[in-house]
């Protein structure tokens, strides 16, 4: 799969978010293929989630023999989660929740979870933190996590 260049969008249905999956290799101008949940067609119309509850922006990124998305859920959520799979396009499973913004009142969540970095020990993302009170949009500076241990 490495030949490949792969590029995940994400679809809104109802309360959750579903991501899809295109590639197209050589040049991004060649003809591109979308992944229908078994076989790779040539119409985007075809193309079936690979894995749901992610967020608009998130990141994916390979490491050894596995490929990893990171993403806070679908809808505002305190967690940012880690998922993997063996392919670009099929077996995402949950791996761990990687941190979780926790205050008393639980009403702050975050949102917007892009990986900056990473080794094969650390990560780095950052992230945004909102409010539930929408009116108290000052709480969105981005913020960074430097994760040790993530792939354990």
């Amino acid at each position: 799969h490495h030949s490949y260049t792969y590029v995940y969008a994400t679809k809104n249905v109802f309360w959750n978010k579903e991501a899809m999956v295109a590639r197209v290799s050589g040049s991004l101008f060649d003809v591109w293929e979308y992944y229908d949940g078994y076989l790779w067609q040539p119409s985007a119309q075809a193309m079936k989630p690979v894995l749901s509850d992610v967020s608009d922006f998130f990141s994916v990124f390979v490491e050894g023999d596995n490929v990893y998305a990171l993403s806070h859920g679908a809808l505002l959520a305190p967690e940012i989660k880690l998922h993997r799979a063996h392919l670009p396009e099929d077996g995402w499973q949950f791996k761990k929740i990687l941190y979780c913004e926790n205050d008393a009142s639980g009403e702050t969540y975050a949102t917007n979870a892009i990986l900056v970095k990473y080794t094969k020990d650390k990560l780095v993302c950052s992230y945004s933190r909102i409010n539930a009170d929408f009116g108290k949009l000052e709480n969105t500076v981005p913020r960074f996590l430097d994760i040790g241990n993530w792939n354990y």
